[in-house]
């Protein structure tokens, strides 16, 4: 997952409750997951392929996630086109066991995917095809072998389109828009159970100098910023809240109250709060955004400051690490 950053990252947005609609009765269906009392962990893994060619991998993986308290795993899908144009899953065999045995661990295994150009309009048919890969996999298999979920981690923001601003940018956030709606149906009409999540950063709800919206769009009949707009379509939302700074201004809690209270409204749309993990590089992820270079102590004091501020919304989810590898370098690390 790449950090995209913007004059917007310190914005905060408070949502009134008028602004949101009820939930709709197909998103009811799927919120099952976060009707749970205790809160969820969860944690993204990516280069899913090296962990499946690796049974060690694997079983490393799982023992982590276990001792960890993991609950749920975005874990990257890993396709390959047919002949036909459509894809299928590779290690489909593999992949089956480490979910059937995640499973059992309590652990669920949401099927992850992404790329910025996903959003753009000429790629919208190769995205469908890897959720067909996903569903068609789902379909084939035992119950017990089955993904949890579909998410995606888009990020369109990186795009040379989305940069350029003006009528450009509203276009890509329209095709984005779109990308997840088409998703949406396909999974409403084979498998309305499976929910479907997004990986969102804080600021898609930023105002500008002025204290308009920075991102917003008319999308379905509604005018409204990208955040709101997901939030109404999707069944949880990961939200890239990364700061190592748990509650006070410009924090991990702070920047994530504009999401939840729109989720608060929403009333059945999760909000999975995210932090960082990745080392600081001087660059892309300075100091302020990450916990990498400081200790896995530090980590848990500000996991549960920031579940403890959360805990009074009702769309609160749960803390998501990013990500695996160095998540466990981490922890490895502060032993």
């Amino acid at each position: 997952m790449k950090l995209f950053f913007h004059t917007v990252f310190a914005a905060l947005v408070l949502f009134s409750p008028a602004t949101f609609g009820t939930p709709s009765a197909e998103k009811k269906e799927t919120a099952g997951l976060h009707e749970e009392a205790d809160k969820d962990r969860a944690m993204w893994v990516w280069r899913a392929r090296d962990h499946l060619q690796n049974p060690a991998a694997l079983a490393e993986l799982l023992d982590f996630s276990t001792a960890e308290g993991i609950t749920d795993l975005f874990m990257q899908i890993v396709t390959e086109r047919n002949s036909d144009g459509s894809y299928r899953l590779l290690w489909p065999e593999t992949l089956g066991g480490f979910i059937s045995e995640a499973g059992g661990r309590g652990i669920r295994v949401h099927a992850l995917d992404g790329a910025p150009n996903f959003a753009l309009e000429d790629r919208h048919q190769n995205v469908l095809g890897r959720v067909r890969a996903v569903l068609d996999y789902n379909e084939s298999v035992d119950p017990s072998n089955r993904f949890a979920a579909i998410r995606m981690d888009v990020e369109p923001y990186t795009l040379d389109e989305w940069r350029v601003g003006g009528e450009s940018r509203q276009a890509v956030m329209g095709q984005f828009l779109s990308m997840n709606r088409k998703i949406i149906d396909l999974m409403r009409s084979r498998a309305p159970g499976l929910p479907y999540g997004v990986d969102i950063p804080f600021w898609f709800d930023g105002l500008d100098l002025s204290g308009n919206p920075r991102f917003e769009i008319e999308f379905e009949g509604k005018r409204a910023n990208l955040a709101v707009h997901l939030i109404r379509m999707v069944d949880n939302i990961g939200i890239m809240a990364y700061r190592n700074r748990a509650t006070g201004p410009n924090s991990v809690f702070a920047l994530s109250r504009g999401e939840l209270a729109a989720a608060d409204c929403e009333g059945a749309t999760g909000v999975f709060i995210g932090v960082e993990t990745k080392l600081p590089d001087g660059g892309g992820v300075p100091e302020t955004v990450t916990f990498g270079h400081l200790t896995r102590a530090d980590l848990d004091n500000a996991l549960q400051e920031v579940e403890a501020a959360a805990s009074t919304h009702p769309s609160f989810r749960g803390m998501a690490i990013h990500h695996y590898g160095t998540f466990r370098d981490l922890t490895e690390k502060s032993r």
